[in-house]
């Protein structure tokens, strides 16, 4: 039989570790070897900062009974359990915010780096309006969903205190909730919809190798991508947050694989290296420069 609470420890601590290293390597990876760090990279710092606390509530949620059948709730845990709800739906719409803003701003290099022409002009405009569209739409979005959630009940600490038989404040009603919920999930795909295309079209009239365009497409778009009882609700809501951070990451990472291959060649190819060597670095050199 499977144990759930560990099985939610499990893969929460597993992608919690592959998405601080993926940050980490980005780091390093625009410090020290492209020597300039855009805003996103900034952004996608805060975001796994927020990660990281969403993953200890989670932690103290299973701690306190989250995803165990056989666990017999007192009036405390239920408190403590709705309480540590709401704040990892707080940290996940924080969170999430901050890595669309941080993909829409790696889009909006991307449209820098193509090689426009007075005929693709029109399309760079596009491309530049559905970008700013997008993320600001989502990011007013997420702040109004995340107050609606903080002050759902007034006061706040009503909506955990209430199972314990307080009566006295007031909720949202739950049509309310439900409307609030639903319209944000749909600006979510639609948003997420978008940011899954754009890399294409952008990546379209980059300099870049064909293959190059398509990794870095398909890693952007998965970090776009969209995601009933709430345990369920709260893991896959982690796992495509977690997903998104490392996806993004990756797509950084050229110049720290380039830096990786070309000295794994010296080693196996002496310090003198080849006339081949030489020529393969010297055509990769330019394409370490990209960033995105």
């Amino acid at each position: 039989m499977v144990n759930i609470p560990r099985a939610i420890n499990g893969v929460v601590s597993t992608f919690l570790i592959l998405s601080t290293v993926c940050v980490a390597l980005r780091v390093y990876t625009r410090r020290f070897l492209v020597k300039k760090l855009h805003i996103s990279d900034y952004l996608i710092v805060l975001t796994q900062i927020f990660t990281v606390c969403e993953a200890a509530y989670i932690f103290l949620g299973v701690k306190g009974g989250i995803g165990n059948a056989s666990f017999e709730p007192t009036p405390d845990n239920i408190v403590a359990a709705l309480r540590n709800q709401l704040i990892i739906e707080l940290f996940f719409v924080v969170a999430i915010t901050f890595l669309r803003i941080s993909i829409g701003l790696q889009l909006w290099a991307l449209v820098k780096l193509q090689n426009v022409s007075s005929q693709k002009k029109i399309y760079s405009s596009i491309q530049r309006i559905l970008i700013i569209g997008v993320v600001a739409i989502m990011s007013i979005y997420g702040i109004v969903w995340f107050f609606v959630l903080l002050f759902q009940c007034t006061p706040v600490h009503f909506f955990w205190t209430r199972a314990l038989g307080d009566v006295d404040g007031t909720c949202l009603s739950n049509d309310v909730q439900a409307g609030v919920a639903y319209s944000h999930s749909g600006l979510s795909a639609l948003s997420d919809f978008i940011m899954g295309l754009l890399p294409v079209w952008i990546l379209w009239s980059v300099n870049m190798p064909l293959r190059t365009k398509i990794t870095v497409a398909g890693l952007l778009a998965v970090g776009a991508s969209f995601f009933g009882d709430p345990v369920s609700i709260i893991l896959c809501s982690f796992i495509e947050l977690a997903l998104g951070i490392i996806a993004t990451c990756i797509a950084t990472l050229r110049p720290l694989y380039l830096k990786s291959t070309n000295r794994q060649r010296t080693t196996l190819g002496g310090t003198s290296g080849t006339h081949d060597e030489k020529l393969t670095a010297t055509h990769d050199a330019p394409k370490a420069s990209v960033e995105v």
